[in-house]
């Protein structure tokens, strides 16, 4: 089974964030329904990102604004490549920060269709 990136908050917290917080925050602590259904949809593409080490869950989890919103466009990306192309990709140096990403044309609806490297 895939470890969830966010669980539901046991507590529950409907105010906004304050102008100091992390964003990810929204994700850990807001029981609002639109956090709720953010969680669920970042759990469910995650499901579908291959993360052995789980070095991208921990920058889907991080305090750090640019980690955690980086990785959300990445994981979105991913999710919207992978609906046409077969994506893979590789880590690239010990912190794993750095990914490449290859993607080839598997079966296509745009009318153009290439292989991206």
């Amino acid at each position: 089974m895939v470890a969830l990136v966010f669980d539901d908050p046991k507590v529950s917290c409907t105010t906004p964030l304050t102008a100091t917080e992390s964003r990810v925050n929204w994700f850990l602590k807001s029981t609002r329904p639109e956090a709720s259904e953010a969680r669920r949809v970042v759990n469910d593409m995650y499901a579908r990102f291959l993360d052995p080490s789980g070095r991208f869950r921990s920058r889907l989890r991080s305090q750090k604004d640019a980690l955690h919103r980086s990785a959300l466009d990445e994981l979105l990306v991913h999710d919207l490549l992978s609906r046409t192309y077969r994506v893979e990709h590789e880590d690239v140096g010990a912190t794993g920060n750095a990914r490449t990403s290859r993607c080839s044309t598997a079966t296509s609806t745009w009318p153009r269709s290439r292989s991206i490297r």
